[in-house]
């Protein structure tokens, strides 16, 4: 068995003090961000850690690198498994109106791909497939990942399932939110805000431009 992974989300940038959707938009980290990165290279510092894998997007670079040199742990690479969901048109939208479409493409059209994105499925295999495979290779290392808010959810839902082989996700954990900007988690233990819930709904009616 492995050892667990650590899931860092990076830090904030500008679009996430404008509450839009970043995406696969290549945005740095605002000075918030970075200071984020900072307090959780510090925190981080008590586990120990063999290495890094990261995002290839630059505020998750930029997060990175903050951890590793607070932590003295090196980058073992960056990929694009990582990535978060590619919402295509929907990226820099405000997130309120965003995350409504987004429910519906997970729980009622999980195959169909959004305009100019993916599907929800193929960022799930995208995503879990990396974690599977840094699973297999390190197995015996304390890794963090260094990801997005989807990423961290998606994970979070994978685990709620027991991480199955057939990536089954548990969807009421995806559709909550997960770590904040800059922090970070042990794998298993999912935070989510007190008193939150998940909310579950099938969602019956599209606005038809979003069909």
């Amino acid at each position: 068995m492995s050892k667990p992974l650590i899931l860092i989300r990076h830090g904030s940038t500008k679009l996430n003090s404008e509450d839009r959707i970043r995406g696969w938009l290549n945005i740095p980290l605002d000075d918030e961000g970075k200071k984020q990165a900072v307090k959780t290279g510090r925190k981080l510092k008590k586990e120990k850690l063999d290495g890094i894998i990261s995002s290839d997007l630059d505020r998750c670079i930029e997060t990175s690198s903050i951890v590793s040199k607070l932590t003295g742990a090196p980058i073992l690479g960056v990929t694009a498994h990582f990535r978060p969901w590619n919402v295509g048109y929907l990226t820099g939208a405000k997130t309120d109106e965003a995350h409504k479409i987004l429910a519906v493409f997970a729980q009622e059209k999980p195959n169909e791909k959004i305009k100019d994105g993916e599907s929800f499925n193929d960022f799930k295999k995208r995503f879990l497939t990396g974690i599977e495979m840094v699973k297999k290779e390190l197995p015996d290392k304390k890794i963090a990942i260094c990801t997005h808010h989807r990423g961290d959810k998606i994970m979070a839902a994978w685990e709620a399932k027991g991480e199955p082989k057939d990536l089954e996700i548990d969807l009421p954990t995806f559709l909550v939110d997960g770590i904040k900007p800059g922090d970070y988690r042990v794998e298993g233990e999912i935070k989510h805000e007190k008193g939150q819930e998940a909310e579950y709904k099938p969602i019956k009616k599209v606005l038809e431009k979003h069909k």
